[in-house]
């Protein structure tokens, strides 16, 4: 097998491309990607609680990561950034107190659901992350 090697000037305009086309996405991709990664963390937690199945340590590292991108999804809404694209709505930057407010009670709902070790108590867990995270949707995402 011959190996196929990359002048630099190739290789130069390939990397100038890749960083330009993840420098387009800017915050409204940053936004939809953290969202992404918490609606696929939640998934299989999902999918768990309607099929009455309990796997901690899943579960747990699920929670840990939904907990931690939303964390850092605050970050993802400085001022001035409100036509960054995607599907925020205004009222983020309105009411930043309620919007910062929704995100922290849903980190906190998925920190909560992370330590549960009871499979008794997982479903309310879940309904409790769900509810927080339905209560900033509705109030703080636009339908597309």
């Amino acid at each position: 097998m011959k190996a196929t090697i990359l002048r630099p000037a190739v290789l130069g305009l390939t990397m100038l491309g890749l960083a330009v086309t993840g420098c387009a996405t800017g915050l409204g991709g940053d936004r939809e990607e953290a969202m992404e990664t918490v609606g696929g963390a939640f998934k299989p937690i999902g999918a768990m609680a309607k099929s009455g199945a309990f796997d901690q340590a899943e579960v747990s590292e699920k929670a840990k990561l939904i907990a931690t991108e939303l964390e850092h999804f605050g970050s993802l809404f400085p001022e001035g950034s409100e036509k960054a694209g995607g599907a925020a709505l205004s009222s983020i930057w309105s009411d930043r107190t309620g919007f910062d407010a929704a995100r922290t009670n849903a980190r906190d709902a998925a920190v909560q659901l992370a330590s549960v070790s009871d499979p008794a108590a997982f479903p309310a867990a879940v309904g409790k992350l769900g509810d927080a995270c339905g209560a900033c949707h509705s109030k703080y995402r636009a339908e597309y």
